[in-house]
């Protein structure tokens, strides 16, 4: 779920061993609702959420599956569907297996995304990791009308994702709805904010890994700087 609070704008998965047991058993996953106050997508196929134009509306240049993911405003007026990653094949991995990292890169340069609450499921485990909330301090430098890539860890897949983008001191805020990545990609690409200054760009994802064994939801936010 993706939240906006106070002056930051924040990613947070409230995780219950109800709600991630039936996750794993293909019931309804985490809504991907936004609050009514909030304003205005390696070897890896890249998904494109660029969405610049006033219209919502264009194209990327690529030879690789490409989604395109617009801008929205949420009135208020319903929650839209929840999204229901698919149930972990079995066996599960032999060993224990940890929630992936999130890593925004721009203009040659890349950092980790601070990470919150996650979870993980197999087919017959189910675990969390409970976060307080912190703020990006580490700065990515990207030049006006950027692209930001946002990739997992090596070895997982985007299944479907959110996003947001606000000033640093968080007046309003851009919001990227749920949108599902059936191409499973390992990275996606987001328009960088447009204002100059400090923004802060929040993810949140439902995540699989390459080999179907593992489902895991990630959230995390980036301090983005525009020059």
């Amino acid at each position: 779920m993706l939240a906006v609070k106070g002056r930051r704008s924040a990613v947070v998965f409230v995780a219950t061993a109800a709600l991630l047991v039936a996750s794993c058993a293909g019931s309804s996953g985490v809504p991907a609702s936004l609050p009514a106050s909030s304003v205005s997508p390696a070897v890896t196929p890249v998904v494109s959420a660029r969405s610049s134009e006033p219209s919502g509306e264009g194209t990327t240049a690529s030879v690789q599956p490409t989604a395109i993911a617009t801008d929205s405003v949420d009135d208020g007026s319903g929650e839209a569907e929840a999204f229901e990653p698919p149930q972990p094949t079995c066996p599960a991995p032999a060993n224990a297996v940890t929630a992936p990292t999130l890593t925004v890169s721009a203009a040659g340069q890349a950092v980790g995304m601070v990470m919150g609450s996650s979870t993980v499921s197999t087919c017959n485990t189910t675990g969390a990791d409970d976060r307080e909330d912190a703020d990006p301090t580490e700065p990515l430098l990207v030049p006006s009308a950027g692209v930001l890539t946002v990739s997992l860890a090596d070895g997982w897949r985007f299944l479907w994702w959110e996003g947001f983008d606000t000033d640093a001191d968080g007046e309003g805020a851009n919001v990227r709805l749920g949108s599902e990545t059936p191409e499973r990609p390992q990275a996606i690409e987001i328009a960088a904010p447009i204002r100059t200054g400090d923004s802060v760009l929040g993810v949140s994802a439902w995540a699989i890994r390459a080999d179907g064994r593992a489902v895991a939801q990630v959230g995390g936010e980036a301090l983005i700087r525009v020059p």
